[in-house]
């Protein structure tokens, strides 16, 4: 083998082909690459990590704000003797009784009253009639989604 055959060979080599060598029956792969760079040329690397995160995924979310409110509903009574008041001024308040009630109703011919759409919490109600009659009930407990019924005695 000549200096020539060396050289073809490498040739091919770098290409990456298969040689075969005839004295030995072995195959022989190489592959090279050739880099070209100036030992002094400076270089800009970014080095900042970059990532990419991608997920997918649903949420159904349905909101029905009536599901989670309570309700007071009650009656107006006369204390002395039972008898159902109507036309009761009705004030609620939420927490103690101040100033500014949060909501005002009366009760009907029958004596009913009801409030509904109230969030979870505790309030107090002040009941009173146009002839001196009153009552103040404190500390109604009301939870999500709860109906509380409230029976209110008059003076």
């Amino acid at each position: 083998m000549g200096m020539e055959d060396k050289s073809e060979r490498a040739s091919r080599r770098t290409k990456g082909s298969i040689d075969a060598d005839e004295k030995s029956g072995t195959q022989e792969q190489v592959s090279s690459q050739r880099n070209i760079q100036d030992i002094d040329q400076a270089q800009n690397v970014n080095a900042t990590p970059v990532q990419f995160n991608t997920q997918n995924f649903n949420v159904n979310a349905e909101f029905n704000p009536k599901d989670y409110s309570g309700k007071i509903t009650g009656v107006t009574y006369l204390e002395e003797n039972s008898k159902i008041l109507s036309n009761v001024s009705i004030l609620l308040y939420f927490g103690v009784i101040n100033e500014i009630a949060v909501y005002k109703t009366k009760s009907d011919e029958n004596g009913n009253f009801s409030i509904e759409d109230l969030p979870p919490g505790y309030y107090s109600i002040l009941a009173y009639t146009g002839h001196g009659l009153k009552n103040v009930v404190q500390c109604i407990k009301v939870l999500a989604g709860q109906s509380v019924h409230q029976c209110i005695l008059l003076r």
